[in-house]
C-alpha cells in the first residue's frame, strides 16, 4: 500500500520547470530531452505538457540531482535530502589526504594507476598545485574520466631513475599502447616528482610530465608533449 501511495503522490506532485507556448493544450510528450550541467537525460514516460509548462515528476528530478527521496505516509510528506556540500568536501579532502604518496615512486605508480583506470580523481591527487590548476576544468568537463577506452597503456617499464637532488626525482618510463587488436604503438614519458616543501610535510607530488608525441595516445593538460 505504501508503494502505491508513494507512486501516486509523486505522480501528482509534478514540477513546472520550463515555460513553452502550447496554446493551453495538455498532452503527453515522449520526445523531450533535458540537459543538466551539459549532460543529456531522457525524462520519464509520464512527462507531459500542460498549459504552457513541461510537467515532470518531482521524484525523478530530485534523484537526477543526487538527492534521496522518501515518503512519510503518516504525515503525508515528501522528504528530499540533498547531499551537504560540506560533507562532500570533507569526503574529498579525506580521499586526497589518504592518497598522498610518501615516496617519489609511489607518486608515479599511483598516477599510472589513475591513467590505466581512466580515473581523473586519482591522477589529480598526485599532481602539484600548478598542474591541478591546469587540469581541473578539463577533468571536470569529462566528469573526471580521462582518455579513451582504447588504446590503453600496458607493459610499463621504468627505464631510468635520476635523483636530481634530495627533493627532486625524475623517472623515464616506456609502455605499450594496446587495443583489442593488439599493440598499436609505444609511448614514453619523463615524470618529475618533487617533495612538498612545506614544514612537517613528507608527501611528494608530480610537477612535470613530458610525453613523447604519438598518434595513438590521448593526453591531459598536465602533460607537455615532446615531438
Amino acid at each position: 500500500m505504501k508503494n502505491r501511495i508513494l507512486k501516486k503522490s509523486f505522480s501528482l506532485a509534478i514540477a513546472s520547470i520550463i515555460s513553452i507556448s502550447s496554446g493551453g493544450l495538455a498532452y503527453a510528450s515522449n520526445n523531450i530531452n533535458l540537459n543538466f550541467n551539459g549532460q543529456g537525460y531522457v525524462p520519464p514516460s509520464n512527462t507531459k505538457v500542460e498549459d504552457g509548462h513541461i510537467m515532470i515528476p518531482l521524484k525523478w528530478i530530485a534523484e537526477q540531482l543526487g538527492a534521496k527521496v522518501s515518503w512519510d505516509n503518516e504525515n503525508k510528506t515528501v522528504d528530499i535530502k540533498v547531499p551537504e556540500s560540506r560533507i562532500l568536501q570533507s569526503q574529498i579532502n579525506s580521499f586526497m589526504y589518504g592518497l598522498e604518496p610518501r615516496t617519489p615512486k609511489e607518486a608515479v605508480d599511483t598516477w599510472l594507476k589513475g591513467v590505466k583506470s581512466r580515473s581523473g580523481s586519482i591522477q589529480y591527487a598526485m599532481l602539484s598545485t600548478n598542474l591541478q590548476e591546469k587540469t581541473y576544468d578539463k577533468f571536470n568537463e569529462g566528469y573526471w574520466n580521462t582518455g579513451g577506452s582504447s588504446p590503453w597503456i600496458d607493459d610499463i617499464v621504468f627505464l631510468k631513475e635520476e635523483n636530481i637532488n634530495d627533493a627532486k626525482v625524475e623517472y623515464t618510463i616506456e609502455y605499450n599502447l594496446k587495443s583489442s587488436a593488439g599493440i598499436e604503438g609505444k609511448g614514453e614519458k619523463v615524470i618529475t616528482i618533487e617533495k612538498n616543501p612545506e614544514e612537517y610535510s613528507s608527501n611528494w607530488y608530480i610537477t612535470e610530465i613530458k610525453s613523447k608525441e604519438n598518434n595513438c595516445e590521448m593526453y591531459t593538460p598536465a602533460e607537455t608533449i615532446i615531438k
